[in-house]
C-alpha cells in the first residue's frame, strides 16, 4: 500500500514530467485526502504559471492548482484535474 508520504513524492514527480521544460513556479503541496471510490490519494498542488507565449490561455503569472489521483494499490497516477481552492 502506498503511504501519504509516497504519495505527495509520487504526484510531484509526474508534475515535474508533465510540465517539463514549461515556465512552472515552485510547486507547493496544498492538500491531501484518502479517496474510497476508487481507493487514492488525492494530492493538491499549485503553482505559479509563467507562460513563455502570450497565446496561453491561463494568462502569466496566475496561481493554478492541479489535483493528482495515485492509486493506493499500485501508485500509478490515474487523474490529473484543475483543482478549485
Amino acid at each position: 500500500m502506498v503511504e501519504m508520504k509516497e504519495a505527495v513524492k509520487i504526484a510531484l514527480e509526474h508534475l515535474n514530467v508533465f510540465f517539463d521544460g514549461k515556465r512552472v513556479g515552485e510547486k507547493l503541496l496544498e492538500e491531501v485526502t484518502l479517496e474510497e471510490n476508487p481507493a487514492c490519494w488525492r494530492v493538491t498542488v499549485g503553482f505559479d504559471w509563467n507562460p513563455t507565449s502570450g497565446t496561453a490561455s491561463l494568462g502569466p503569472g496566475q496561481r493554478i492548482y492541479k489535483s493528482l489521483d495515485v492509486d493506493v494499490e499500485s501508485g500509478r497516477v490515474i487523474a490529473v484535474r484543475r483543482a478549485h481552492l
